[in-house]
């Protein structure tokens, strides 16, 4: 379904939200344009010396962006503050401008059209500046824009911006309810890995290990998930909560910290609890009290009998055996979880060589570098994240490559 800027309104909850996201919007199209050149945002403070988005040095003939959410027409109203603006920029007295740009999401009607025309026209013979120094760029050409700059998903997807708008929402709601100190922190940090996991699903391939740790979850509702380094214990993590995000359930992101838990559980919400490198925290706290350890302890003897919390750990492969062994903390605590431990050793080839095309089709770095990387490694990692595409790879030359047993890149 093509997405039009009432979608980007209703996504941004409101006039005054869309406005600001549409400045954002603008100057990340900018960036991808002018990679060679600062591009910045310029907060009013309180004036802006007429520049929303500025372009080069601001003492080196700068390119100036105006923003204008304007979403239907180009009245009277709205032409004022185009003067405005226009005139604040090229009278300024801190800068010189080479060229101004009117971003706007709307399209012109012909007398729109043609107001515009006359009023360049005359800009450009008052100022004496050449026919290209002054333009307008639409509607539709930001939104070919983002396309051509893999933008368009990051602003335009209702389903998936809707999800992290409700979940923030979610988290609103339990902070009127609870008392945790670092409710904003971890407010921040859940929104972040949210947006992460979902920019992080269109790599996502659907390996045995996460069919079985999904089947862990229906039947336990506890997860946890261990592995070495780079191996796929976050994206495999963060795509299990995606399939019950989908499925009504409140998100939430801990890194770490079981006190969090004590406070944010709540047995009559359907919430799913991604809690990442949770051995890093309980076996070297050793300050963790009895009281707390027993409650925790209850939280997820209680979780596994109740259907409406999912919750999911990492834990790096070494940190797991070094807690098991040396930590009785940790294995009383583990009583409750190892019949639901996943350990990730080896991906099956084909799964490799879907990993390895996904990389490539959505990844910026170069492909030589990529498939080295994945050969001194021994596995194709998940991570860094890569997200943009820029080659197009046949599935059938790649699981040919794997079948060799080595990959080149000439």
């Amino acid at each position: 379904m093509k997405r039009d800027w009432y979608d980007f309104k209703a996504i941004n909850g409101s006039i005054e939200g869309a406005r600001a996201n549409f400045e954002v919007l603008c100057e990340s199209i900018f960036r991808r344009r002018y990679k060679d050149l600062s591009v910045q945002i310029i907060r009013a403070d309180p004036g802006d010396e007429g520049i929303d988005i500025i372009i080069g040095d601001l003492y080196d003939n700068p390119t100036i962006i105006q923003c204008k959410f304007f979403i239907e027409n180009i009245d009277e109203s709205q032409r004022e503050q185009i003067r405005k603006s226009f005139n604040r920029a090229i009278n300024s007295e801190k800068y010189k401008l080479k060229r101004w740009y009117l971003c706007v999401p709307t399209t012109l009607s012909f007398k729109e059209y043609e107001w515009w025309c006359k009023w360049k026209a005359k800009q450009t013979e008052q100022y004496h500046l050449n026919e290209n120094e002054i333009d307008l760029i639409n509607g539709n050409k930001l939104i070919d824009l983002l396309k051509e700059y893999n933008l368009y998903n990051e602003y335009f997807d209702v389903e998936n911006s809707l999800i992290i708008k409700e979940n923030n929402e979610m988290l609103k709601n339990i902070s009127k309810n609870v008392n945790v100190p670092n409710i904003e922190r971890i407010f921040k940090e859940t929104e972040l890995k949210l947006k992460e996991i979902i920019r992080d699903s269109i790599i996502f391939v659907y390996h045995g290990y996460y069919r079985y740790a999904f089947k862990l979850l229906e039947k336990y509702n506890c997860c946890v998930i261990s592995g070495s380094p780079g191996v796929g214990k976050t994206i495999t993590a963060g795509e299990l909560s995606l399939e019950y995000i989908r499925k009504g359930y409140n998100f939430i992101y801990l890194f770490g910290d079981f006190n969090d838990l004590i406070n944010l559980y709540n047995p009559n919400q359907k919430q799913v609890i991604f809690i990442d490198d949770f051995l890093g925290f309980v076996s070297l706290d050793r300050n963790l009290s009895e009281k707390d350890l027993n409650e925790i302890r209850l939280i997820i003897s209680n979780i596994i009998k109740n259907k409406n919390t999912k919750i999911i750990f990492t834990t790096r492969e070494y940190i797991l055996n070094q807690a098991t062994i040396e930590y009785e903390l940790t294995n009383r605590f583990f009583k409750f979880t190892k019949k639901c431990t996943l350990e990730f050793t080896e991906y099956h080839i084909d799964e490799k060589a879907e990993i390895l095309y996904n990389h490539l089709l959505n990844s910026k770095r170069p492909v030589r570098a990529l498939i080295a990387h994945s050969n001194t490694r021994g596995i194709v990692p998940y991570s860094p994240p890569m997200c943009f595409p820029c080659i197009a790879y046949t599935k059938t030359a790649i699981y040919a490559t794997f079948s060799t047993g080595s990959l080149c890149c000439t």
